[in-house]
């Protein structure tokens, strides 16, 4: 990677652990230089984003505490720019359907 070429900066927050792992995979097969912190629960996500300038939020909408609607709210009140999704469960055949098969 070039010298000049910032490491894109990715927040990833879910209370399930399982779910957590994986969307943290799929973002760094997505972008693999990129930088990854993840987060258990919205008041964690928020912690992170005080310490750490991301470049992209993917948060689970329905996390106990505040979920990903509420954070990203939070976040934009705080002035923190960056580009976010939420997210909702998705059920073990939808990941299956966007787990990449072995040929």
């Amino acid at each position: 990677m070039p010298s000049n070429t910032r490491r894109l900066s990715v927040l990833v927050a879910d209370d399930n652990p399982d779910a957590l792992a994986w969307l943290a995979g799929v973002v760094y097969r997505a972008s693999p230089g990129a930088r990854i912190v993840q987060a258990a629960d919205g008041y964690a996500a928020l912690r992170q984003a005080e310490q750490v300038r991301f470049d992209l939020a993917v948060l689970d909408y329905q996390m106990p505490g505040f979920n990903g609607s509420e954070v990203a709210r939070i976040l934009r009140t705080r002035g923190v720019r960056c580009e976010v999704v939420t997210i909702s469960p998705i059920s073990r055949e939808a990941k299956a359907e966007t787990t990449p098969k072995d040929d």
